[in-house]
């Protein structure tokens, strides 16, 4: 639902870029096939030729809404776990800590790169790449911090954390709200890399 205070909030800002482009987060809490274009239009306070000229369609709003999403949601994750730990280990158990607290946001809708998957029938839409992209990044720097641990296949412990992680955000969405869910997943992590073979000494 638009709300005054919403689109007294994109009103400020200076860019019909910018008020489209934080009207787009709407794809993200109500589902891209639901929300129209007139709708974005209304809560940007942004004529259509605004969108036309900096994005071309609304697909084209889609797929620039989600890059941009992606590179902040993969800038908080890795910052706050260098922040929090030091070592692979400490900073994998530290992505799932994060996970947990953003599964308690009242805003939190699941995996918005899942999400647009889903809503994605086509194998070869370009959201679904930015998807995938966004999913392979997540699954690199899993691997770096196994490498930095000492996992002996730094790649398949890495699958197995990003199919721990993507698991997680659709439990999370289905069960919205039961705390238990992050802290399940973090559990699991836990016990996976107590498992896990290591080529070198933790």
């Amino acid at each position: 639902m638009t709300t005054k205070a919403s689109t007294d909030r994109v009103k400020h800002d200076s860019s019909p870029r910018d008020r489209l482009l934080r009207a787009a987060e709407l794809y993200y809490s109500e589902g891209i096939n639901s929300v129209g274009i007139n709708r974005i239009l209304h809560e940007a306070q942004t004529p259509i030729m605004s969108l036309y000229r900096h994005f071309g369609s609304k697909d084209g709003l889609v797929g620039e809404f989600f890059l941009d999403k992606g590179g902040r949601v993969r800038h908080f994750f890795e910052r706050e776990a260098e922040a929090r730990a030091d070592s692979g280990r400490g900073r994998i158990l530290a992505l799932f800590d994060i996970l947990a607290e953003v599964f308690a946001d009242d805003d939190f809708r699941g995996c918005a790169f899942i999400n647009a998957s889903l809503e994605t029938k086509e194998a070869e839409h370009p959201l679904r790449a930015i998807a995938l992209d966004h999913k392979e990044w997540t699954r690199g720097l899993f691997r770096r911090y196994a490498a930095e641990m000492g996992a002996a296949d730094p790649t398949l412990l890495a699958n197995w954390l990003t199919m721990v992680m993507d698991g997680a955000f659709v439990t999370a969405e289905m069960r919205r709200g039961d705390p238990t869910v992050g802290a399940n997943a973090r559990a699991m992590v836990e016990l996976l890399l107590d498992t896990a073979p290591c080529s070198q000494p933790v």
